[in-house]
């Protein structure tokens, strides 16, 4: 019955009929070349999308990593110096135990690092105490052979890497018309001291930045990337450190 059935369809022509319908059903499946460009021209656009916001993302990421670290190194500081943690004043076996206060220092000039340090020069005495609130070891941070005696205050150095910078220095001070804050931008003469004093938590805020002589009330780092991304430290008299975008 079936092959007689097949040589009837054959015999009329249907079979061919079928064999080309089921041709073209299959031959309507597939791209033209058209739509295989505009397919790839909008792969390739959504792509390039992606990495461009993907690699500001990751700029981003390491600037905020960035400041935390420099807020986390002033906090630091700040633990050291109302802790008492004590430091030797030399690597002698005579080595004297003292408790200074402890501080970060930032310079404009050198804009790709900053430094964490004790306080210990000028050394205490019966009418001032240890310290001055400024770093004053900047030139003899190599402490070897006979630098060693003037490398009391250098502890730590952290180098700001991946095109990171420190783009400016910003202080505000008590004598200020409505919190008005003077800074210095890279290449320009800047340098930013801040260090905490047991018991207290306030931050002793020192700066070479603008002219006038009252009191620091306020400190901003403004953190920079290779992208035009910025981050800013805030650091306050009263010892509030914040992060802020």
């Amino acid at each position: 019955m079936k092959i007689q059935n097949y040589q009837n369809k054959k015999s009329t022509g249907q079979l061919g009929k079928l064999c080309t319908l089921n041709f073209k059903l299959l031959t309507k499946g597939g791209f033209t070349l058209v739509e295989l460009m505009v397919t790839i021209t909008v792969f390739v656009a959504v792509t390039l999308v992606v990495l461009v916001n993907q690699s500001d993302f990751n700029g981003g990421v390491i600037l905020n990593n960035l400041a935390y670290d420099v807020a986390l190194s002033t906090r630091q500081a700040q633990s050291y110096g109302i802790n008492v943690r004590g430091k030797t004043t030399d690597v002698l076996a005579t080595s004297q135990v003292i408790f200074p206060p402890y501080g970060v220092a930032f310079d404009l000039a050198r804009n790709k690092e900053f430094v964490f340090f004790a306080d210990t020069y000028p050394a205490a005495n019966e009418s001032t105490k240890i310290g001055n609130g400024l770093y004053d070891a900047g030139v003899a941070e190599v402490c070897t052979g006979n630098a060693l005696s003037l490398c009391a205050e250098f502890i730590e150095k952290y180098r700001i890497q991946r095109g990171n910078f420190i783009k400016q220095l910003c202080v505000t001070r008590a004598s200020g018309i409505g919190g008005d804050e003077e800074c210095a931008n890279a290449g320009e003469s800047g340098t930013l001291t801040i260090s905490f004093r047991r018991p207290n938590p306030d931050a002793i805020i020192n700066s070479s930045i603008g002219a006038g002589s009252a009191k620091i009330i306020s400190a901003r780092i403004v953190l920079g990337a290779p992208e035009g991304n910025e981050r800013s430290v805030l650091v306050y008299e009263s010892g509030q450190i914040s992060v802020q975008e």
